[in-house]
């Protein structure tokens, strides 16, 4: 749970913090979703994916990360990052999306930002983002940015087939 009350989507299987869901998209073929899902992908992740023909490939994984920040007084600093897998499984009109893995770490800007860990813990270990407020703030962010990504999945996946003769 972040510190505002607002509770972060854990799976009770893994017990990680777990976005996911799965979407309805009718009229789309399986081959038509990947395409779209790939496209996507590159666009918001390093994408890769077990090298398989589109019409039979049903699974696509991105890794990426978002940045993140903590203010001291009237000041915002570079944070690190926090990265992510999001993995997306494809069926004839519909796909699920799985977002998870979650986990703070140092990318470098500054010298001063340990990897903190995976964003379960309540406290960072180590104490690198200095007090519970600045990770709670790391977490917010976090959970900010993964339900934006969601939605900008589901943007790009909607939408009828298009004819690829109608240009």
């Amino acid at each position: 749970m972040l510190a505002d009350g607002t509770p972060l989507p854990y799976d009770a299987e893994t017990h990680l913090i777990t976005y996911q869901g799965v979407v309805d998209a009718p009229g789309l073929t399986q081959a038509q979703l990947y395409t779209r899902a790939q496209d996507w992908l590159a666009k918001v992740t390093s994408a890769t994916s077990v090298p398989q023909a589109p019409a039979t490939t049903d699974q696509l994984v991105g890794k990426g990360t978002w940045p993140v920040t903590v203010s001291n007084m009237m000041v915002t600093y570079p944070a690190g990052v926090v990265a992510y897998t999001l993995t997306l499984y494809l069926k004839e009109g519909r796909y699920k999306y799985v977002l998870t893995n979650l986990t703070h770490a140092s990318d470098g800007s500054n010298e001063y930002v340990l990897a903190a860990g995976p964003l379960e813990q309540d406290h960072a270990q180590p104490i690198a983002m200095g007090v519970k407020r600045h990770w709670q703030g790391v977490r917010k962010q976090a959970d900010t940015s993964a339900r934006k990504l969601v939605i900008d999945l589901q943007n790009a996946m909607k939408g009828p087939a298009k004819d690829p003769k109608d240009f």
